[in-house]
């Protein structure tokens, strides 16, 4: 057999995962979360792994390399000189605080603890990989190279420019490459505490919400906020002719390493910071307006540059940021770009795919590039597990075989359901196979859903599933976009005839579906269709709040259990509570 490659990210910090690539393919990938049931878990990815192999069928001595997402000897060394710029800074902010020696102590001790959790994760992989792939080399991969791999050799471009924009890479916050054929060369980066991510983290964070889960909440907070803030956040940054941007340091105590991350004229202009389960405010919707409208300007800024750099039309993006797909929408339209490609899985998860391929096409540069038409890359399950589980269940089920017209009467009756069906999706969203669909021409099916099934925020919007023949009709300039990373403004069609799916902003975070791509979902579309006329499904994930994408048939049934959902579609069966 042809060598295989193995990727893994995440250990010992967030999105544990791993991913096989063989000539140059992604055959298979998954997150760790998806078997443990631990949200954004950061454990070895061991299940993962296992399925990577069992699905493939590539044997453990067939591995040739294993690609790890991160180089901690490069964060040790720029973590340790920016910890020394900034010591003076930490020591007077705690003495004018009334702290103590021990808490200056305590504190160059937890600047130090991440470094610690990182080099102790690259050291569990190493010494369980390598007793695993006993014939393997063991590579680390920059973290931004990974990302950037992830985006760009999955893309359909032979050349384009690639952003990847996160929190922190080894201290990388955002690095622009050129891609060109099987190659990515560096063009530019941006430093840490200069970050992007770390900006949206610590206003997320000021809101209430969870850091590195629920930066998607603010997005979507933001749709209801106005403009009051943005003379204040005007001053958080500055544009650089370079094409880069900087923070404020005196304003985000952060980029001294300084903890609270704000300073008093921060809590003084935009009130005290929320907590977890206190009430939402206006003032909360305009900081998360603000906070988007900063983000979407830097990122322009960037992009623009970038192609005048390199004069290259096409885009390729990653990292946590390239999951914001408002702002993905608003460079399509203000960069003059030509074509856009978001990697579906831009959260570190991706990272397991950029290191396997990274380590693929260093040491078979000659290989195919092979651009993954779908990522249905996890696991399935045939129709003997299915039936053990319903049977377990205790629940009735009536065999439909591909006939949906039962599945289109719940709908059309407003009644939620589920579907489970085929390979797992990789990565945050949701496209058919682990899904919650229902009728979006209720405008009160958000709230329905929202309240009854995913126990959730109010103001959180859900997508549009939509046959990609028609996406034009619907939303305003619309091309085939199947991975729900990048938003489009709707028509008044559109706004009239499947309100649950248009946000407050009047966009939608759509998912074109073709034939091809998934042929059960399509033909429930195309079925929910010729009774309607209308070619959309409200589309979100199948799992409740708290708890990762369901992945096997158990998982499913509880969720189906647990929640307001009406009927589940499992494999070819419906079931009914």
């Amino acid at each position: 057999m042809a060598n295989a490659y193995l990727g893994i990210s995440g250990v010992n910090s967030h999105d544990a995962a791993a991913a096989l690539v063989v000539g140059g393919k992604v055959l298979a990938a998954a997150e760790e979360e998806r078997f443990n049931r631990e949200k954004h878990t950061g454990k070895y990815p061991s299940n993962a792994i296992e399925f990577c192999l069992e699905t493939t069928g590539v044997s453990e001595k067939d591995v040739a390399a294993v690609g790890y997402y991160f180089n901690p000897s490069k964060r040790y060394y720029e973590s340790l000189q920016f910890n020394i710029l900034t010591a003076s800074d930490k020591v007077r902010a705690i003495l004018n605080r009334g702290g103590t020696q021990d808490d200056i102590e305590a504190a160059f001790h937890s600047a130090s603890g991440v470094e610690r959790k990182i080099a102790e994760g690259l050291h569990e992989t190493q010494l369980r990989s390598g007793a695993l792939f006993q014939q393997a080399e063991f590579v680390t991969v920059d973290h931004h190279d990974a990302h950037a791999a992830s985006a760009y050799l999955m893309s359909q471009f032979d050349r384009a420019n690639v952003l990847v924009v996160d929190l922190i890479g080894e201290w990388d916050s955002t690095t622009m490459y050129l891609g060109e054929g099987n190659n990515l060369t560096r063009v530019d980066s941006i430093k840490f505490p200069d970050s992007l991510g770390k900006l949206y983290q610590s206003f997320t964070k000021y809101l209430g919400f969870t850091p590195n889960s629920d930066e998607y909440k603010v997005m979507g907070l933001a749709a209801y906020g106005g403009a009051s803030y943005i003379p204040f956040f005007k001053e958080l940054y500055i544009l650089t002719p370079d094409g880069k941007f900087t923070l404020n340091r005196d304003l985000l105590l952060f980029c001294k390493g300084i903890r609270p991350e704000w300073d008093d004229r921060t809590t003084r202009e935009l009130g005290p910071s929320r907590s977890k389960n206190e009430p939402f405010e206006k003032r909360h919707a305009d900081i998360a307006y603000a906070l988007q409208q900063t983000t979407e300007e830097i990122l322009v800024h960037m992009v623009r540059s970038l192609t005048e750099r390199t004069n290259v039309k096409d885009l390729c993006m990653a990292g946590g940021v390239a999951l914001n797909a408002l702002a993905n929408q608003t460079i399509r339209e203000r960069t003059g770009i030509e074509r856009l490609f978001v990697q579906p899985a831009s959260n570190d998860a991706g990272t397991a795919i950029g290191a396997a391929l990274c380590c693929c096409f260093r040491s078979e540069p000659w290989t195919h590039r092979q651009p993954a038409s779908n990522y249905y890359l996890g696991p399935q399950y045939g129709h003997e597990r299915i039936e053990v589980a319903i049977v377990a269940s205790g629940l009735k089920a009536v065999k439909i075989g591909k006939d949906y017209s039962i599945v289109v009467d719940a709908l059309v009756n407003g009644e939620i359901v589920g579907v489970f069906n085929g390979r797992m999706e990789f990565g945050p969203r949701a496209l058919g196979n682990r899904s919650i669909v229902a009728d979006p021409r209720l405008a009160s099916m958000k709230d329905i859903i929202n309240a009854k099934v995913k126990f959730r925020e109010g103001f959180r919007p859900f997508a549009p599933a939509i046959l990609a023949e028609d996406v034009r009709d619907y939303f305003v300039g619309a091309f085939d976009s199947p991975f729900m990373t990048q938003t489009f403004t709707a028509t008044d069609l559109a706004k009239k005839s499947i309100p649950a799916t248009v946000h407050e902003d009047g966009t939608s975070r759509i998912q074109t579906v073709t034939r091809q791509q998934n042929p059960s979902f399509y033909s429930l579309i195309e079925a929910f269709k010729e009774r309607t006329g209308v070619p959309v499904l409200l589309n979100t994930s199948l799992n409740i709040n708290g708890e990762p994408i369901a992945c096997t048939p158990e998982d499913a049934i509880r969720t189906f259990e647990a929640s307001g959902i009406d009927v589940l579609l499992l494999g070819d069966q419906v079931l009914r509570k």
